[in-house]
């Protein structure tokens, strides 16, 4: 690659440009303090660790729910062994125009010329998947890591372990599992963060958001900065539960709320009861029926009866819902005794005008 090719897909951070003041998830920082002892007391030893069976090298995999602070993991690393940051531009790595096999060789390359530097790569498992060009040289590239011989550490990370080559996951040297986010790891983000705020309670805020990932605590606090304060000394746990469900922040870490989400945006609107009774009156339902029983009979049975069983609806079947949401009025009986009647009614029509 060219320089300027070169300069397209990786990006350099030099050591002492890396944020030290950032503030990191917690528990992940915890958890970089032990490679950052490996390869500390790597670089003491030197290669006579290796001399008979190579035990390490100077790898990573970091493991995690979407969200998850894996960058700071790698500041930390950087900052506490004075390595430079590389990374891939992935935008760039990945499209059509950049031979991506071609850009990870020259990734682990520039990392060895620039040392002493931490490989930080992004996504993994879209360069590790099993039985790929990307994954042959990804392995072979790992293979010529040393921190103790050039001074260049790697550190990758996926929120989808299972996609990567397991021979990939062989050749690195430790992994390390996040779930989701701890309470300390909520209260220390929130004590550092919201310094200004004294309306919020640090301790009220990190149990409002259990569940949540760091970049959902991170959209949280950009929502409360943003807000003016409370006139309130406290809000209480009632008023604060509220406007974090008001912020209008969808949480990646809480995976059953976008679910829920998207559940009602794809199934459409899907009136209440009450709302359905005060629409349409008692008198007006026999009439109702007979028109959906004229438009598709054996679709408004299928609803009717999956209705009456509790079970999901399909696609379709929600569209015809809302074309006649008055089919969810009144309980499984009458239902069915209205079905019937204007199927009934439906026949007789019929032979009368000779259908």
């Amino acid at each position: 690659m060219s320089t300027e090719d070169i300069g397209e897909v990786i990006d350099f951070l030099p050591n002492e440009e890396v944020d030290s003041e950032r503030i990191r998830q917690y528990s992940v920082a915890q958890k970089s303090q032990h490679f950052i002892d490996s390869l500390k007391e790597y670089e003491r030893i030197g290669k006579d660790l290796n001399n008979k069976v190579n035990v390490f090298s100077g790898s990573a995999l970091l493991l995690g729910c979407e969200g998850t602070d894996f960058l700071g993991f790698a500041e930390n690393v950087a900052l506490n062994v004075g390595a430079n940051i590389v990374k891939l531009r992935l935008s760039q790595a990945l499209s059509k125009a950049v031979d991506t096999p071609l850009a990870l060789r020259t990734l682990f390359e520039f990392a060895s010329r620039n040392s002493p530097s931490l490989i930080f790569l992004e996504e993994l498992d879209i360069f590790a998947e099993d039985a790929t060009n990307n994954a042959a040289v990804l392995k072979a590239a790992l293979s010529r890591i040393d921190w103790a011989l050039d001074r260049t550490a790697f550190v990758g990370y996926t929120t989808r372990p299972r996609n990567i080559d397991r021979k990939i996951r062989q050749s690195i040297d430790r992994t390390y599992v996040f779930e989701k986010t701890t309470t300390e790891d909520r209260i220390r983000f929130f004590e550092a963060a919201l310094t200004e705020r004294e309306d919020l309670d640090p301790k009220s805020v990190a149990e409002v958001t259990e569940g949540w990932s760091y970049s959902d605590l991170r959209h949280l606090v950009g929502y409360f900065l943003l807000m003016k304060p409370r006139e309130q000394d406290q809000q209480t746990p009632s008023t604060l539960r509220a406007q974090v469900e008001s912020s209008n922040i969808l949480p990646v870490g809480k995976p059953q709320i976008a679910e829920a989400v998207f559940k009602e945006i794809e199934e459409g609107y899907r009136p209440k009861l009450e709302e359905v009774e005060e629409v349409y009156p008692n008198t007006l339902l026999d009439q109702l029926y007979l028109m959906a029983v004229g438009d598709n009979y054996v679709r408004t049975q299928e609803v009717i009866e999956n209705l009456n069983k509790s079970m999901p609806l399909s696609a379709d079947e929600q569209q015809f819902l809302n074309k006649y949401p008055f089919l969810l009025q009144g309980e499984a009986e009458d239902r069915l005794t209205r079905l019937l009647r204007a199927k009934k009614t439906h026949d007789r029509l019929s032979r009368v005008l000779g259908r």
